[in-house]
């Protein structure tokens, strides 16, 4: 059984840096690494948020949580009291929430988890290579408990994984940016202008 497990995240590790190298969105790499996540571990419902530029969390990946859910984590500002990713991502470590239902850190969002059956959330900060944070991957447990190790290897490769896969598609961004926009006044510049016309 072990075998079978390590095996299966090996073959998904590979997915999904083959989906980095090759320029996938990474809305949908992340939506492969949630959904491959929770084939794993069963009963694990799993989510990824990123941090934004303007430092407000923005849904990635949560295959398993409603549209709704996730659109309304959209824009939040992290701190020590918004559940578990926004304070992963506030204090820069793991938060582990046993049970929802009674942390306080919870008290001004429980409701929605927990009207459908989500009990329990552990969030790890996803840091990138210069101590910035990218976002939070996070487990919802459908009782009150705490993580196993084997979820914590699982976590350790998921959110090595979700940084490189962050970091590449900040990296293109800013490319982008620089090659179509105008450094000093933020408006398109000539190369922006010729790929506009080209278009047209």
């Amino acid at each position: 059984m072990a075998v079978h497990w390590a095996r299966a995240m090996l073959q998904l590790q590979n997915e999904i840096l083959v989906m980095v190298a090759t320029g996938e969105p990474l809305a949908d790499t992340m939506d492969t690494l949630c959904r491959g996540v929770e084939a794993s571990l069963p009963g694990v419902v799993c989510s990824v948020l990123a941090v934004g530029m303007d430092g407000c969390l923005h849904p990635l990946a949560g295959p398993s949580l409603p549209r709704d859910y996730c659109d309304a984590l959209d824009g939040l500002a992290p701190g020590a009291d918004v559940g578990s990713c926004g304070s992963a991502v506030h204090l820069k470590r793991p938060v582990e929430v046993i049970d929802i239902a009674t942390d306080p850190r919870w008290a001004a969002y429980a409701a929605r988890p927990l009207s459908l059956g989500l009990r329990a959330c552990w969030s790890t900060p996803i840091m990138a290579r210069d101590g910035g944070v990218l976002g939070a991957f996070a487990f919802y447990f459908r009782e009150p408990r705490r993580h196993t190790p084997q979820e914590a290897q699982v976590v350790q490769t998921c959110i090595h994984l979700s940084a490189i896969a962050l970091e590449r598609d900040r990296l293109a961004t800013t490319q982008h940016r620089l090659a179509y926009r105008d450094m000093l006044t933020d408006l398109p510049n000539r190369a922006a202008f010729n790929r506009a016309a080209e278009a047209a």
